[in-house]
This record gives structure tokens, sequence and C-alpha cells, in this order.
């Protein structure tokens, strides 16, 4: 069945189902958007947008226990998404929207481009976002396929922009009197963290010291956050900035599961940011699934707070996760750098220890005999290039533990956090000045607290605790 039989098909379902009018709602943003959001894939004309918004917030209001309604999600995407394509960006219409120094009409962009991109665009000081779904049917100027995804594939276009979309919805704009400083500016140590989403274009320090003083100081301007993601600031680190967003696309990917799940679509690839949803599936589980979907929709301010707070190794949760992922992208650079084309067997190795940990004197050889023979091949191999390696290369060997002591940390912290997620929820929804969610949904919010006591009540004969 092709794309547009199967959409066709869907939406005959859910117009049967639509009691409330959202698919005429939906269909009237689309037709304001004009050209700037794109129906369908080229070769399927069909209200393809259409039924995956309706299929995406009709999901979302479910996953968020009725915290947030479909209207709602359907006006903040409207607000948030500036452009939306299928297959690539338009040459003549995109010429402006920048990645980086490149338009994303240029060359340059397409030779490495990813298979979908959510971009910042910024026009007339309104943050909003481009979403592209590239077609993984086209041939680059090298005569090589290009990174996209499968356009006959219906489910492949739901998870992708159901995961794309997810980075549009999660920017919030908070009040800057609801914040306390450190929830703007987090400080550990040497490292200063930028909560806030801060333009990621700058690798210049100074910008960001600058965007630090003001922010402290600015008691007056909203505060916009991305997802959990952070930047960090620390000379005695690196010169340049460090992005911090990894956990921030388990949770993105997560959510997008959950929303495959309630379409009744089940998820195939299951390996994108595996790692990363293991951590964000710990959080949902343990903060509680339609508290976590509300907050990191609406105030994700609330759950960098909550990880901040919490400490591994004389580092916050949240960022703590840098030093993991860093682990194995540092192992692939080196094996890439200094054994090029074995690279692929040195990996593996590795790998092989995770299902069959070696003794800490096994692992101690195996990694002098790797720093033996890259010193064979570059001399000026400095003692502190072989320290920095060791430890890289000692640590992935037994990354599975690593992982593990993390994912039971995440665990025991929220398990010892004696709070209730439902209030701080309904309080974050009241505070929020861009959104507006509404009384409404504040009094779910409400009566779903006076229906937990209830229960409670009744289990325990009427008596309060």
């Amino acid at each position: 069945m092709n794309i547009k039989t199967q959409v066709e098909t869907k939406i005959l379902e859910y117009e049967k189902q639509d009691t409330e009018g959202l698919l005429s709602y939906i269909s009237d943003i689309i037709d304001s958007k004009g050209s700037r959001w794109e129906r369908s894939v080229e070769s399927e004309k069909c209200e393809l947008t259409k039924m995956l918004i309706y299929e995406y917030v009709t999901s979302l209001e479910k996953l968020s226990g009725g915290r947030l309604s479909s209207k709602f999600l359907v006006d903040k995407l409207a607000s948030r998404l500036h452009t939306l394509r299928y297959g690539s960006f338009r040459k003549g219409q995109d010429d402006e929207i920048m990645y980086g120094n490149r338009s994303v009409t240029s060359e340059e962009y397409n030779k490495k481009r990813p298979g979908a991109h959510t971009i910042s665009v910024n026009e007339d000081n309104v943050v909003q976002d481009a979403v592209v779904l590239f077609d993984g049917r086209q041939i680059g100027f090298d005569g090589r396929r290009l990174n996209g995804i499968d356009f006959t594939d219906l489910d492949d276009i739901r998870h992708t922009i159901f995961h794309e979309w997810t980075h549009v919805m999660e920017k919030s704009l908070i009040p800057r009197e609801k914040l306390s400083s450190d929830e703007i500016i987090h400080r550990d140590g040497d490292s200063i963290y930028i909560n806030s989403s801060a333009s990621a274009d700058f690798d210049s320090l100074d910008y960001y010291f600058k965007y630090i003083e003001e922010a402290e100081q600015n008691s007056e301007k909203p505060v916009l956050f991305g997802g959990v993601s952070t930047i960090e600031i620390n000379p005695q680190k690196s010169s340049r900035r460090i992005m911090h967003n990894q956990i921030s696309e388990g949770f993105t990917e997560y959510i997008a599961r959950l929303v495959m799940d309630k379409v009744g679509v089940k998820t195939r690839d299951t390996g994108r940011y595996a790692t990363q949803v293991e951590f964000a599936d710990k959080v949902f589980k343990n903060r509680g699934i339609e508290s976590t979907v509300t907050d990191y929709l609406t105030s994700s301010n609330i759950i960098i707070s909550e990880l901040e707070k919490g400490k591994i190794h004389g580092t916050d949760l949240l960022h703590y996760y840098q030093h993991i992922e860093s682990l194995l992208s540092s192992v692939d650079r080196t094996a890439v750098r200094f054994f090029g084309k074995e690279a692929d067997l040195l990996r593996n190795q590795v790998q092989k220890f995770w299902e069959n940990p070696p003794t800490h004197e096994e692992a101690d050889g195996f990694v002098n005999k790797i720093i033996e023979e890259i010193c064979a091949k570059d001399e000026s191999f400095s003692e502190q290039d072989k320290n920095m390696t060791h430890d890289m290369f000692y640590n992935a060997i037994y990354f599975p533990s690593i992982k593990k002591e993390y994912i039971d940390e995440i665990e025991s912290h929220y398990k010892d956090k004696k709070m209730s997620i439902n209030l701080i929820t309904r309080n974050a929804l009241q505070n929020d000045s861009e959104h507006r969610v509404g009384k409404n949904m504040v009094e779910s919010v409400e009566a779903q607290e006076n229906e937990n006591i209830a229960g409670t009540k009744e289990k325990d004969g009427g008596k309060d605790k």
C-alpha cells in the first residue's frame, strides 16, 4: 500500500473519532503557513502533514495525562515551526536559513547533511525552527547516495518527524522572575553551565561570558530553555564551548517512541540513541511518564535542576553523561587516527570485553600494547598523551559497568527525592507565560492529585496518612 492510500485511510479513521474538530483546526493552521509548510512528500499528493500532526498531538495529550491539550500542542507547534520540508530545502525559498555559516541550500551543507535536521531560525527576534526530512534516495554530486530516510515507509517518516518535532516543542520561555540564578547559570568547580538555550553557533568564550553576565543581571527578559541541553564554559578544559546535548537526544527519542506506541506503530529502529534512551527511561519512569512529558515540553528547567542536584564522582548527574559519551567517541577517533583500516578490529576487541570483562591486569596489558603501537607510529606521543589514552581505553573496556553505575544513580536519586512531581508540574504550568496552558490543565493536575489522595485514603480505611 503506497503512502497516499495509507494516509487517506488513516484520515478517514481519525475523522470518525474527531468530535472536537481538531482535524479541521489543523487544516486551517497548515493553510495559514502557505509554502513554508509542505503537505507531503513530493511524489505523494496527500495530507501527510495533517495526519502526522493529528497523531502527534493527540498522542502527547494522552501521554501527559490530559495536562497538555491537543489544541495547545498544535498552537505551540504552529508558533515554533517556521519551515517544514520533505526531501530537501528549497533553493530560492530557504537560502537565508543558515547552519553555522552555510546556507542550507548550499552544496557544502548538502555534502554532510544528516538524515533529518532541525535548525534554529531567528526571524524578527522570534526563535523558531526549520525541520527537514531528507530523501534517502537522492544521489550527491560525487555519485554516492546521500543521507536520508525511506520515503516509501510511512513508519520511518513517522518516527523521524516525531523526533524532530519534539526538538521543536522542547523549547520553552520561562519568566526570569520565576527562576533562581542557579537555574539559568549553574557553577560547579571550574565549570560554568549555561542551562538556558543560548545560541550554540558561537565558539568564542567571550560571547558566553557576556551572555552569563547579562543573564544574571537581567530580571525582565524571559529565558529560553531547550530540552535539557546545556553549554559548558571551562577555560581549564577547552578554549571553546562544550555542548551537552546527548541526554536531550535521549529524552527526545524516548518521547518519539512513546508517541509511536500510542499511534499503534512498533518502533523498528531501536538502535537510535540506544544508550541515551536507557538513561531517559530511568528518569521518565522514576519521575512518572505523564509528569515528565509535561515538564519536558513546557518547563524543562525543572528537570535540569533536578539532575544537577544529583552527584556522581564529584560531577552532577546531568553533565557526567558527557564523560560517558566521550569515552566511546574518543576511542573511535584514536582508533581511526592511528590504526586506519584496522580501527574496526580494535573497536570489536573493546566490545568483546563488554561481554567477558577482563581482569584489571589483562585490561592494563591490552591498553599498554595499544600505547606501544601508537608510540611506534608517533614519536611525539607524550607522557600526558599516554596517560589520557590509557584512561580512555581502560574505561571504555569497562563501559557497561560505568553505564550501569550511572543508571543506578539516576534511579537512586529520584527514589531519594521526597517530593510531589505532580505539584511541581502544576506550578510550572501556572508559571509558563509563553504557553498559557490554561486553568483546565492545571485543574486536570489537581484532579489527578485529589484522585491519588482519595485512593490512598480508601486503601487506608479513609484515614489521612
